[in-house]
């Protein structure tokens, strides 16, 4: 699906030069400012595509769950839930191992460690901004690990709650991907309203989009201060939270202003409502 979507040249190579000549500026020109928004574009295809690889990991590893829940009422795998549970296992690492995007390795840097760094030009004016794609929590490693512990000794309930804790890790990585698309779709506005040549309405344009940023962390702070959230929801919520709230700060710094710099806790009911509360003010 996504093998037609070419990563742009800045994207890998243009930074230090468009950073070179554009540093002492607050704009760029419209060229450079119209390249930075494909950048961004191409950026978030390949979360689009890293998301729905886990996606389809995530599908395999709940299959593997109905098995164990279901051989569990008889305490042991048989021949063929044994085959089934380790041919989705392997076609899930397959799946994270060979993910590539414009050629690029998602999850795996070039030492072979399971993370990858990628940078992203959101301003000619500003450093880079870098997101992490990672599969350090779901690798071979803890793969192996819950294989070789499938045994009667550990019994088949201890497997279903390791198996949970992957599917978890799975669960938190998308939501940083998430996260980071959220933050991008603001880039874009922002990177968008530097191309309007008239310094008012430039910055009307983005103050703008500064102010759907408080409006989406007020709502997020909503979701989770809402009692039907458990610790993980809520650790989920923090993340959309926290990458959001560095493009906010993106913003007031190209507006000049003093970032607000605090910060704001959302993992549990009672902090989630202060943080309503403190924000609703600033609306």
């Amino acid at each position: 699906m996504f093998a037609g979507c070419a990563l742009t040249v800045l994207f890998f190579l243009g930074r230090s030069e468009i950073q070179k000549r554009y540093s002492s500026k607050s704009t760029a020109s419209s060229g450079v400012q119209r390249q930075i928004v494909q950048n961004i574009d191409d950026v978030n295809s390949l979360l689009v595509f890293a998301d729905e690889t886990l996606k389809d990991v995530t599908t395999n590893m709940q299959e593997i769950r109905d098995v164990l829940v279901k051989a569990d009422k008889k305490t042991y795998l048989n021949s063929e839930e044994r085959r089934t549970v380790f041919r989705l296992a392997d076609d899930s690492l397959l799946l994270i191992e060979s993910a590539l995007y414009n050629t690029v390795p998602v999850f795996y840097n070039q030492e072979g460690e399971s993370h990858a760094v990628f940078p992203v030009i959101i301003d000619a004016s500003l450093p880079s901004y870098k997101i992490t794609i990672s599969s350090d929590n779901f690798n071979r490693k803890v793969f192996g690990t819950f294989l070789e512990n499938l045994t009667l000794q550990n019994g088949l309930d201890n497997n279903v709650k390791e198996l949970d804790k992957i599917l978890s890790n799975i669960s938190l990585e998308r939501a940083q991907l998430g996260a980071y698309q959220d933050r991008l779709a603001y880039s874009r506005k922002t990177a968008a309203a530097l191309l309007i040549n008239a310094r008012i309405e430039r910055e009307n344009e983005i103050n703008a989009v500064g102010k759907e940023i408080r409006e989406k962390q007020l709502a997020l702070c909503v979701q989770s201060s809402s009692g039907i959230y458990c610790a993980e929801d809520r650790r989920q919520i923090q993340v959309d939270f926290d990458e959001v709230s560095k493009e906010l700060n993106r913003i007031e710094v190209l507006l000049n202003k003093k970032p607000a710099g605090k910060h704001v806790c959302l993992l549990s009911q009672p902090e989630a409502e202060n943080a309503m509360l403190y924000l609703s003010k600033k609306l």
